[in-house]
């Protein structure tokens, strides 16, 4: 299908598998559907893709980022589970989604009863056709289809009985020409060898007229002489005038780059009879319309674009330790008299976002530098959770420079809380360090607050009839142990809120 356009029907029918019981449910995208046993004569082994050409085009899917993912068997499954032929990672993605399949010639995607259905160049389908181009999306994974190869001349179409249209299949060339180029070839050599002889035996003719024009000029004085009496009554001079032609005629041969017989020959007409020279007329003027005026091009404004880029790369640029470059160019496209006025606000938003981070981050490291170990924790603390308030689980360059050194300083003064008493200071000091990034000491350390207070607890129910206050006892050790909203916490605090009330 293509976009804006409605899915025509073709005549070669296109069978639904689900309707006749042949598909499994486990190809669906329903987890929790029971499997549905196949005929025993089934074949569950998929069928690879076979051409006889060896001409490039096989189908194909391709993701965003261009790459391409053959389609090698059928029916080809796309879904997150591991057994589909294309794996898929994206949120609202079956664990099967959708096949495709090949069918008399044509490949059909079907929805596999997910759960978010799939959509066809923006239309959602549960079975179509599909064409070069076609984007299907499966959630928010969305994939163009290919067929590959460069675009075949149509063959002409011819009805069949039932209305069907038949492309004509192609001529053979395998064994040599088709027999209609062989005749057109022969045709065309058979008209060639005419011409040519044609045009020679023009020539030849134009010639033989030329040798006997140049006979009866050789000949006419002698004739002239015998039989007409007028001639002798010419003067001696007219009658020679002749014989020096015929004798300049013969001669000529003789002289370098003579002639061809044809326009040596040829006879004098006298000056009456020449036509008169036309002077040749001069063409009218043909009126040409003016050619159209260019039209201007648009004026490119480079400052807007470049404050227009520098906006989409912002926080990449931040997040991979370019923040003094990023803030320098920032202030300069603040002064740029050529950048928009809404432009020039989003870029000071921006830029006030990332200098209070960079800020937060060298008043750290100065500090730091200085031996003032307890303004560098506090800075660098405020600067990491102010940049994953900002960027989410995203970490800057920034960041992976100083979390090692906040996580060990948080482990360190948990510890020194836990042998002061202060277990609940201490274990919400793990948990900070934990938050900031990954810590063993801190984990182990949480590990054997919990395990202590749950052996507390089970020891205390294992006393409470038989010495109700060493229960309490033991469970308000519990409550010191680890602070509110643990798990071993609250129990301990309902067993000693219960005796308080109720209790002997």
């Amino acid at each position: 299908m293509k976009n804006g356009v409605e899915i025509e029907v073709e005549s070669t029918p296109v069978i639904d598998l689900s309707r006749h019981g042949l598909v499994d449910a486990a190809n669906s995208g329903d987890d929790d559907q029971e499997d549905v046993g196949l005929p025993g004569e089934w074949d569950n082994e998929k069928t690879e893709v076979y051409t006889d050409s060896d001409e490039e085009g096989n189908a194909s899917l391709v993701d965003a980022d261009g790459e391409q993912y053959p389609i090698t068997t059928f029916p080809y499954v796309l879904g997150r589970g591991n057994e589909c032929d294309y794996v898929l990672t994206g949120k609202g993605v079956s664990r099967k989604h959708a096949e495709i399949v090949f069918q008399s010639g044509r490949f059909v995607v079907s929805d596999l009863n997910s759960l978010n259905g799939i959509k066809v160049n923006g239309y959602k389908v549960s079975r179509v056709i599909l064409e070069e181009g076609d984007t299907i999306k499966l959630g928010d994974v969305s994939l163009t289809f290919s067929y590959g190869g460069e675009a075949k001349p149509q063959a002409s179409k011819s009805k069949s009985l039932f209305g069907k249209s038949k492309e004509a299949a192609p001529l053979d060339d395998t064994f040599g020409d088709a027999p209609s180029k062989k005749i057109m070839k022969g045709a065309i050599a058979a008209a060639t060898f005419l011409v040519v002889v044609g045009v020679g035996w023009l020539g030849f003719q134009q010639f033989s007229d030329s040798q006997r024009v140049e006979e009866q000029i050789v000949s006419m004085p002698k004739q002239s002489q015998t039989s007409s009496p007028a001639a002798k009554q010419q003067p001696a001079t007219q009658q020679a005038q002749p014989q020096v032609a015929a004798a300049s005629v013969k001669s000529a041969p003789s002289a370098i780059g003579a002639p061809p017989p044809s326009i040596a020959m040829a006879p004098i007409k006298p000056l009456s009879a020449q036509p008169a020279i036309q002077e040749p007329v001069a063409p009218k003027p043909v009126y040409k319309a003016p050619a159209p005026k260019p039209k201007p091009k648009p004026t490119v404004n480079k400052a807007q674009q470049s404050a227009q880029r520098l906006l989409a790369s912002a926080d990449s640029e931040f997040l991979n330790g370019n923040a003094p470059q990023l803030l320098g160019k920032m202030t300069q496209l603040e002064n740029n008299s050529r950048v928009s006025g809404a432009t020039k606000s989003k870029i000071r938003a921006k830029h006030e976002q990332i200098a209070k981070l960079y800020a937060l981050y060298e008043k750290g490291q100065r500090s730091f530098v200085a031996g003032d170990k307890q303004g560098a924790f506090v800075a660098w603390s405020s600067f990491l959770e102010k940049e994953s308030k900002a960027y989410g689980k995203r970490k800057s360059v920034y960041a992976d420079q100083v979390t090692a050194r906040v996580v060990d300083e948080y482990v360190e003064r948990g510890n020194s809380a836990s042998k002061q008493g202060e277990y609940h200071k201490a274990y919400k000091l793990w948990q900070k360090a934990l938050g900031v990034g990954e810590s063993v000491a801190a984990k182990i350390a949480i590990d054997n607050a919990n395990n202590k207070s749950r052996q507390l607890y089970r020891k205390a129910l294992r006393l409470e009839y038989v010495n109700s206050n060493k229960a309490k006892e033991l469970w308000g050790e519990v409550v010191n142990l680890v602070p509110p909203g643990t798990e071993y916490h609250t129990k301990a605090s309902s067993k000693l809120a219960w005796y308080d009330r109720w209790g002997a």
